[in-house]
């Protein structure tokens, strides 16, 4: 069975979806429908997908958006691929922003809806700017878990348990600071992130409450394609339960490598990432053992995959 899985705020890179929405027209209107959505703000999204500059697209207002589109439109190409090679989909999961891209996969929301979400969330995420995000690789969690606790003073929190590894914090600047000097003078290799403020911590919880405001009036469906989530790690079915899901999930971390071995535990042998770049593939060589992980987000390797998992003797989803 297939795993979808769509990457979230990072993966953003300029030129992301250019050659794929020449060639796949879904794929084009996608991107057109969002960059419609935002013209309110004078500026055009496919202009800061496809060109640039990096320093306009890094930020959260279109980092996101961009890769929703983007993602969305992956989705709808691979799904209607899938019927017509009698693939099935088994679940979907999103990493971080990217939990929105596998609720539109599941058909919890429209393309729209998704992108008015989005906007909401941003615009709430916007109001707290004061703190920074940091991976901290070859360490253990049980490390990390021991820095915070002696060191972090309450003002550091773990934001994503990645891989093995591999995992972020998130906090007030200089406390973040002082944990990477400790986890490095214990061997670490320590990456500051590119983002705005202290994502998947309390320090969010502003930007939760208001976040609630816009979210809890709207409606979504259920799932068609069951969908994990990262606050929970674990299947989710109910509309309202997925909703304050997203409403934790500003202030909860994220906690990608146990949603991965519940997809494994559910049976998923085959992983497909819908995005930019290959870091979830990357993720889950590095959790599982013994799967198939495969970008999809690159036009060769696509059209690759397409041609070969319609060959019925290569049903065994090509390892590309």
């Amino acid at each position: 069975m297939i795993a979808l899985l769509f990457p979230g705020q990072g993966a953003q890179c300029v030129g992301m979806g250019q050659t794929l929405a020449h060639r796949f027209p879904i794929i084009k209107a996608r991107c057109e429908e969002a960059d419609e959505f935002f013209a309110y703000t004078g500026q055009s999204l496919i202009q800061i997908m496809w060109h640039g500059p990096w320093e306009t697209l890094m930020h959260t207002q279109w980092a996101q958006p961009a890769l929703f589109a983007l993602s969305a439109g992956l989705f709808d190409v691979v799904h209607q691929h899938c019927g017509l090679a009698d693939l099935s989909i088994g679940w979907v999961a999103g990493h971080s922003l990217g939990e929105y891209s596998a609720l539109y996969a599941s058909g919890c929301f429209s393309f729209q809806e998704g992108l008015a979400h989005i906007q909401a969330r941003c615009q709430a995420m916007a109001q707290v700017q004061d703190g920074a995000m940091a991976a901290i690789l070859k360490l253990s969690l049980e490390n990390i878990h021991e820095l915070l606790q002696r060191y972090g003073e309450g003002q550091v929190e773990l934001a994503n348990d990645n891989c093995p590894g591999q995992v972020v914090i998130s906090g007030k600047k200089d406390s973040v600071h002082r944990i990477l000097t400790l986890a490095q003078a214990q061997g670490a290799r320590c990456i500051l992130l590119q983002v705005s403020g202290p994502f998947h911590s309390s320090f969010m919880n502003l930007a939760a409450e208001r976040f609630s405001h816009y979210l809890k009036p709207v409606s979504f469906s259920s799932p068609s394609i069951p969908v994990i989530t990262n606050v929970s790690a674990a299947l989710q079915h109910d509309p309202e339960s997925i909703k304050l899901q997203l409403i934790h999930h500003l202030t909860h971390p994220v906690r990608w490598r146990e949603t991965l071995q519940t997809l494994h535990r559910l049976g998923a042998e085959y992983y497909l990432e819908l995005g930019p770049g290959a870091t979830l593939t990357g993720l889950v060589r590095k959790t599982l053992d013994s799967v198939s992980a495969t970008s999809l987000g690159d036009l060769p390797v696509l059209e690759a995959w397409m041609h070969a998992t319609m060959v019925p003797s290569a049903r065994a989803m090509p390892n590309l």
